[in-house]
């Protein structure tokens, strides 16, 4: 029987810790996701600011009425 667990995964000898360089990679590349994404949000609502508010008020308005008590 073919093992189907992936290499990548922790063997029972290694630490449940990313080496150093590894985390420091993974956090700049999810920080420059972060940034590319609110860019795009931002110049989104500049060009359509209508679409941008009306959004803004269905997820209020959805938010709402998630968490209103009855």
């Amino acid at each position: 029987m073919n093992s189907r667990i992936p290499d990548h995964l922790l063997g029972p000898n290694q630490t449940g810790q990313p080496s150093q360089p590894a985390f420091q990679a993974l956090r700049n590349l999810a920080q420059k996701q972060i940034a590319d994404r609110m860019r795009q949000v931002k110049t989104c609502v500049q060009e359509h600011p209508v679409t941008g508010i009306g959004m803004a008020f269905c997820i209020g308005v959805f938010l709402g009425w998630i968490s209103k008590r009855r």
